[in-house]
């Protein structure tokens, strides 16, 4: 029997399909377990995770100018940081450009890192295996329903004197 390798689900949130099939073609060389999952629109987005049998992602790649979508990612960042909080999905912001009040910006909305996207194809093959490199390696467990928790013990301490 052949072990493969965990998939590691990736949702991307942009309207470009070029964009999707670049990040597709350049992460699939080093990182062939990554399934991408593509949103072009924010209601899109918000309509996957509604689905309680739709693949949940390790990570979210957002673009931040959505064409021609009903929101941008500024708009979109906070209702999926609400939307996910108990899952704890970092979000990446993607931009073609990366201006300082945007950066800040997206760090103050939630963001988990904000890149700018590269200017060719070799740029996307260095930046894909950066991202999914360190994401993978640090991904957040996945958090249980507050039903299947055990419960933590803290130890009493004796008060100092």
């Amino acid at each position: 029997m052949t072990d493969f390798p965990q998939i590691f689900p990736v949702l991307v949130i942009d309207d470009d399909l070029d964009i999707f099939d670049i990040m597709s073609r350049a992460a699939h060389k080093h990182f062939p377990e990554v399934l991408f999952i593509r949103c072009r629109t924010a209601g899109e987005a918000v309509a996957y995770f509604n689905k309680p049998d739709n693949v949940r992602p390790k990570l979210i790649l957002l673009d931040l100018f959505l064409e021609a979508a009903e929101s941008d990612g500024f708009v979109l960042l906070p209702e999926l940081k609400k939307q996910l909080a108990e899952f704890q999905i970092p979000v990446v912001i993607l931009s073609g450009y990366a201006k300082e009040g945007s950066v800040l910006q997206a760090y103050e909305l939630g963001a988990s890192s904000f890149i700018e996207k590269p200017g060719d194809f070799h740029g996307w093959v260095a930046m894909m295996d950066k991202l999914l490199e360190y994401w993978k390696g640090n991904s957040v467990p996945e958090v249980k329903p507050p039903d299947e928790q055990t419960p933590s013990v803290v130890p009493e301490t004796p008060p100092y004197e």
